[in-house]
């Protein structure tokens, strides 16, 4: 009897023995785990924040006092003030692909993704600034002149750190060189990305023509006019600076007199005088789409209303168009919308033409939403020609 509780005691010993052991092995891979992963966040953390704690920029001697207040001042907004710099697309880019719901702007998710998607390009121009200014008088005359694609001048002016758009411009950087995207310094001071009073946004528009700017038709300087605070009073300044109402191309691209009015419903009130003045022609057909049929694709009903008061022509094709009417743009726009509430704007666009006199197209074979390919014959229907209406017209192949 005794041998046997002494035996199984043994066994009870060695079984707890062995849990304990197995359970410290457990403790010690969990602290394991939990060092690695702190290790790998600090990393990771340090990684984007460590470079903010950059101390003061150190200067070639051919820096006056003045242009280091300035450059300072920029160098410190590109640590610490630096939402201009936010790749937005990036941002939602994330969530979409991740499958998450975009999370509130106040919250500590969209603080973490915002600075995933900033940090990095503020380091960026940071440290070319640091180098910049670091460099001997000849070398930072020559990068000047060298640089092309985008530049130190350009995101001080995105910033709004105008003094320090200024120290560059001073050093001999052209107030006219382009971005890749075609952005000059004169077209990202109008849009305004930081929101600063329109007031001093024109007078430094006004400082860079004086330093030689060109107010030309130019499609960023057109763009600039959708992206300002105030739209129409953006295009009256450019157009007091002499900025010609023409054609303009980039690449393969051709854009008509600021039609980013119609397209996007802003300085409306401008474009029309315009109109009436003789200095635009509402039924210009030189690019890929006439204003008409910029409006019936992605500008509002209001200015549909409005170009056709003016007097446009339902009918008319652009020179490099599709060969489609405004009509017949619609109708493809409908067909591929899946659900009746998604095609109510293309439905009130298309009714309005149609009482202006559009002639009908044939549908599309394909539509995503039989419903609403109903709603689009009815309303057709409604505004059938007659067979006399027929005879006197020439319908334009779709």
């Amino acid at each position: 009897m005794i041998d046997t509780q002494l035996g199984s005691g043994g066994k009870g010993a060695s079984v707890r023995l062995f849990m304990n052991i197995s359970a410290f092995a457990m403790m010690f891979m969990m602290v394991c785990i939990a060092f690695l992963s702190m290790v790998g966040m600090f990393v990771t953390g340090w990684a984007l924040y460590g470079w903010l704690l950059r101390g003061d920029m150190k200067y070639a001697e051919h820096w006056s006092a003045e242009e280091r207040r300035a450059l300072n001042a920029f160098e410190s907004a590109l640590r610490f003030d630096n939402n201009t710099l936010t790749e937005l697309g990036e941002m939602y880019e994330h969530w979409v692909e991740a499958g998450e719901k975009v999370p509130a702007e106040n919250s500590f998710a969209w603080a973490m993704r915002r600075d995933i998607c900033t940090l990095p390009h503020a380091k960026k121009w940071n440290t070319m600034l640091r180098e910049f200014v670091a460099a001997p008088a000849d070398v930072t005359e020559n990068r000047l002149k060298e640089e092309t694609v985008y530049s130190l001048p350009h995101i001080a002016a995105e910033m709004g750190h105008w003094e320090a758009m200024k120290v560059f411009v001073a050093r001999g950087y052209q107030v006219n060189k382009a971005t890749k995207l075609g952005n000059t310094l004169l077209s990202v001071v109008l849009c305004n990305m930081s929101s600063l009073p329109q007031e001093e946004i024109f007078a430094v528009a006004e400082w860079l023509v004086s330093q030689g700017a060109e107010v030309k038709a130019d499609v960023m300087l057109y763009e600039a006019v959708s992206a300002a605070d105030d739209e129409g009073a953006t295009l009256e300044w450019l157009l007091e600076h002499g900025m010609p109402l023409e054609i303009c191309s980039q690449g393969e691209r051709t854009w008509l007199p600021v039609e980013q009015c119609v397209s996007d419903n802003v300085a409306m009130d401008v474009f029309v005088r315009l109109v009436n003045e003789g200095r635009i022609n509402v039924n210009d057909t030189r690019s890929s789409a006439t204003y008409l049929q910029l409006a019936a694709v992605s500008g509002d009903l209001e200015v549909v209303e409005q170009l056709l008061a003016l007097g446009a022509d339902t009918e008319l094709l652009a020179e490099h168009g599709t060969g489609k009417t405004a009509v017949a743009q619609l109708l493809d726009m409908l067909a591929i919308q899946e659900t009746v509430a998604n095609g109510n704007d293309e439905l009130q666009k298309l009714r309005l033409l149609l009482k202006h006199k559009a002639q009908p197209q044939p549908l599309p074979d394909k539509w995503a939403c039989q419903a609403l390919k109903d709603k689009t014959e009815a309303l057709l229907l409604e505004f059938e020609p007659t067979p006399q209406e027929k005879q006197n017209h020439t319908f334009p192949e779709s």
